[in-house]
């Protein structure tokens, strides 16, 4: 089932000097199985939407719809863990969260708090430590044994052990060298071809691109814009007036155009497709 925002407004510290309006009036549906950036500046409003989908923050008013929890100001979660469960949240450097004294413990502990055990335990560790691709002699090491990667990658497989339908990312590649940020993400790609709802928050435009099927743009708490990538990342004046730099193969194809090559720029979001697209131009220009 998609997630839905009706209405949602969310203000910090009501009532004192510190008050600030969040989200205004959100209304927004994201669709089920899709793999959905939410872009916009620092300060618009995106960790604190996405914290509203496993009810980590709840509207000031209206609501959000994930499957059958309804989250409102006065709705009372009966079993929350239930929600967080469907709704896994990757915060930021979440390689920081890690405490155990070994791998498979960090990766069992959110199944074992659902009364996993014993065999079915291991089974679910080993699937989610193969799924971030490491491998079984990971889990008897200390997670503060390997390198930094390696540790989000355990990070990520402790939220995967808990097999959510949706799975929420802030920042995924923070920090991250560009080979491990590539494989992080293509990390991603394949758990979303599993028919996973994945939500990933980033500044990296070059990947929103590449990877995403849906764009949600935020702006001061409100929805600026909600379209697929290229249809996003096309409109230059658009782009300007929501301070967002376009990804690189975009902004070297409008230069393309710019410079009276009539390239397609929808036709373009990677290397590959632009090439064809300067082909399929000069072959006509013959």
């Amino acid at each position: 089932m998609p997630i839905e925002f009706k209405n949602v407004s969310h203000t910090y510290y009501p009532g004192t000097p510190f008050e600030y309006q969040a989200l205004r009036g959100i209304d927004l549906v994201i669709k089920d199985q899709s793999f959905t950036a939410i872009v916009g500046h620092t300060g618009s409003g995106k960790s604190t939407l996405v914290q509203h989908i496993n009810a980590l923050l709840k509207p000031d008013s209206g609501e959000v719809r994930v499957n059958d929890y309804v989250i409102n100001h006065k709705s009372k979660i009966k079993n929350i863990k239930s929600l967080r469960k469907l709704a896994g949240m990757v915060f930021q450097f979440p390689e920081y969260q890690l405490f155990e004294e070994t791998i498979f413990k960090d990766i069992a502990f959110g199944p074992k708090n659902f009364g996993l055990e014993g065999k079915e335990l291991e089974e679910r560790v080993l699937k989610a430590i193969k799924l971030v691709g490491l491998d079984e002699t990971y889990l008897e090491k200390s997670p503060f044994d390997i390198s930094g990667g390696q540790k989000r990658r355990v990070a990520i497989a402790g939220i995967l052990a808990m097999e959510p339908e949706i799975l929420i990312l802030d920042e995924p590649t923070a920090g991250l060298d560009p080979q491990g940020a590539k494989e992080m993400m293509n990390l991603f790609a394949e758990i979303h071809r599993q028919g996973k709802t994945i939500i990933m928050i980033s500044h990296e435009m070059d990947y929103v691109l590449e990877y995403c099927d849906e764009v949600v743009v935020l702006k001061k708490g409100l929805v600026a814009a909600q379209d697929k990538p290229i249809n996003i990342f096309s409109k230059a004046e658009l782009l300007k007036g929501l301070h967002i730099t376009p990804p690189a193969i975009i902004d070297f194809a409008n230069r393309l155009i710019a410079n009276k090559l009539p390239i397609d720029i929808k036709k373009v979001f990677d290397i590959e497709s632009l090439i064809s697209e300067i082909v399929r131009v000069k072959g006509g220009n013959k």
